[in-house]
């Protein structure tokens, strides 16, 4: 495989260049079905694992240089919030909880994220 080393990139047919350090590291959605997350589609997310209801693990295909990164998310229903519980530099645990129960109550439901950061 073939590096190629720049400091912005341009993307087909838009018009401004943006600098490579504000691309993503990693991003996702997030769709569960009977309770096992899958990718509808994703950058950098190899797997899932099911820690528990409301409760999953994203595994990056290739590692962040450490656990110092930043992620931002939403769940795709309006009741529902998305946090963030373990940073780990190969995986990211998230949580979903169901406000529409309650604040403690965890929920399968679908989810983006996107996470930003150095790769390893």
């Amino acid at each position: 495989m073939s590096t190629i080393t720049v400091t912005n990139i341009q993307a087909t047919g838009e018009t401004a260049s943006r600098a490579v350090s504000g691309v993503a590291a990693a991003w996702a959605k997030v769709v569960y079905s009977g309770g096992v997350p899958s990718s509808a589609d994703s950058i950098n997310i190899s797997s899932y694992n099911d820690d528990a209801t409301g409760t999953y693990d994203a595994n990056f295909t290739n590692a962040m240089s450490s656990s110092d990164y930043s992620a931002s998310g939403m769940s795709i229903n309006n009741t529902r919030v998305l946090t963030y519980n373990t940073f780990n530099s190969s995986y990211l645990e998230f949580k979903v909880y169901n406000l529409g129960i309650s604040a403690t109550t965890l929920s399968d439901n679908d989810s983006s994220f996107s996470i930003h950061g150095d790769l390893a």
